[in-house]
């Protein structure tokens, strides 16, 4: 049986012609697992592209400005490696 990501609808990244092997499939999602974070953003396993964006759309406080979010992207793109995620 395939798995669950290998239903339809099926990723924009992930094209319709490929097949679910139950060996072969197992050992090729490991080799992703072992480059998650390679990837370029948006792609593999990086969740960390936009969060102030996606943060914003959501629950931005009142009065917030475009000029806010440059700010704050700024200051999360500049954080010191151990006060940041991946």
């Amino acid at each position: 049986m395939a798995s669950e990501w290998m239903s339809r609808p099926r990723g924009f990244d992930v094209p319709d012609r490929v097949p679910w092997f139950p060996i072969v499939s197992g050992v090729q999602a490991v080799g992703d697992l072992l480059d998650q974070l390679g990837p370029p953003p948006g792609f593999g396993h990086v969740y960390s592209t936009d969060y102030v964006k996606g943060w914003v759309s959501v629950v931005p406080p009142d009065g917030w400005e475009e000029a806010d979010t440059v700010r704050l992207e700024r200051l999360v793109n500049n954080m010191d490696d151990g006060e940041s995620e991946p």
